[in-house]
């Protein structure tokens, strides 16, 4: 994918989810009610501030179309990682959490009004996490693209 856009924000990167604020009412009952975690509104806040200087200073342009996007997920090793032996695959990938999807969400909800205007429009999504090679930072890094290809086009190219 030769990206139309860019932006690496950087930083832990934290996945969307709600909360369950577990009450008791007067009479005793309990109940849940749901609300944001204030970490994760505190980096949705952090990732909206990025996209829009990025998006600003290369000039984007909301597009009509359908728009392909990649988030890619870097962050630190674990400490107990083996730094010796050959890794296996359940230790060359980050397999806890946050989880891709969540991290695609909390990006994909920061993005919208900014990149695109709904998600409707983000018609070929991707996410992926790995570890950071040594001495690079956290980061989160969204890939944008306008897709110009026809439907069959896409599909073929996607099959392949």
């Amino acid at each position: 994918m030769e990206a139309d856009l860019v932006i690496v924000v950087p930083g832990h990167v934290t996945s969307w989810q709600q909360e369950t604020k577990h009450r008791r009412t007067r009479a005793g009952k309990h109940y849940s009610a749901p609300g944001d975690i204030p970490a994760a509104a505190a980096y949705r806040e952090h990732l909206k501030q990025h996209i829009w200087l990025a998006a600003r200073e290369a000039h984007w342009e909301i597009p009509v179309g359908p728009v392909e996007v990649r988030i890619l997920a870097f962050r630190q090793p674990p400490q107990s990682r083996p730094k010796v032996r050959a890794l296996t695959l359940r230790e060359a990938y980050p397999c806890g959490r946050p989880d891709c999807t969540n991290a695609l969400k909390i990006a994909e909800d920061a993005a919208t009004e900014i990149l695109w205007k709904d998600d409707s429009y983000n018609c070929d999504v991707r996410s992926a996490k790995f570890y950071c090679e040594p001495g690079e930072p956290e980061r989160l890094e969204i890939h944008v693209r306008v897709i110009t290809e026809s439907p069959a086009e896409r599909l073929r190219e996607l099959r392949a």
